[in-house]
């Protein structure tokens, strides 16, 4: 079993922030995950949601800020962590991923669709793949966006990854067509009474953070297990 960051360390730290993921790697998870999304002038962001709300206490959308602008406002996320983290910043995908780089640690890279709607697709992914290039190898690129994981796919050798909407036979017969090497899907999208589709591809499901609940997933036949909390998965060896 692998355990996966989901968006670092978010049950010790601000999800997506930089010291949040670096900790997950030292708490020993076998690879982190994170989320980008666009500024004004098309740099790639580590930062999950369109606007700045929720972890930033500010208003206003994301893409309608530079990233200069970006890097000084606070990812804090006052509403879990009061003025703790006032200091820690929104960090550009490239700031992060030369800090991963010496790591040597596989990083799941999900671009968000909402991006899309002013990017064209292989303008996103081209500069993604320059922000990232630091990683070599470790780079695995995720998204919910069929059509974007396909193009990536004629684009990069690099291994990349389907999310799920749906456990169904639409998705699977897209999944057969597609070949990723990873499968990702919502835990609660899934049932036991369920078979998991075969094919050359790994199982990856969210959000689990009890280490029984995680044995009983990859007793079912997922590898990857991505956790709020991996310190709390990690130090109950199974």
């Amino acid at each position: 079993m692998k355990t996966v960051g989901h968006r670092g360390l978010p049950a010790e730290y601000p999800e997506n922030c930089l010291p949040g993921l670096v900790a997950a790697a030292k708490a020993g998870a076998s690879a982190l995950e994170l989320d980008v999304q666009f500024s004004s002038d098309g740099i790639p962001m580590v930062f999950h949601d369109v606007t700045l709300e929720r972890v930033c206490a500010r208003s206003g959308n994301l893409s309608t800020f530079t990233a200069k602008q970006l890097q000084s406002f606070s990812c804090h996320e006052p509403k879990r962590f009061g003025e703790r983290y006032i200091d820690v910043c929104i960090s550009t995908l490239n700031d992060v991923c030369l800090a991963l780089a010496a790591r040597n640690i596989p990083v799941f890279i999900e671009i968000k669709e909402e991006s899309m709607a002013y990017i064209d697709r292989q303008s996103i992914l081209e500069r993604v793949f320059k922000a990232s290039d630091c990683l070599g190898d470790k780079r695995i690129l995720i998204s919910f966006d069929f059509e974007l994981i396909e193009l990536a796919k004629t684009l990069t050798s690099d291994v990349v990854g389907w999310a799920l909407r749906e456990f169904d036979l639409s998705h699977k017969s897209q999944a057969e067509n597609l070949k990723p090497a990873f499968l990702i899907i919502d835990k609660n999208k899934l049932s036991k009474s369920q078979t998991l589709w075969q094919g050359n591809w790994e199982w990856f499901i969210y959000d689990v953070v009890d280490p029984q609940e995680a044995k009983a997933w990859h007793q079912y036949g997922v590898e990857y297990i991505e956790s709020w909390d991996v310190r709390a998965l990690n130090n109950h060896p199974l």
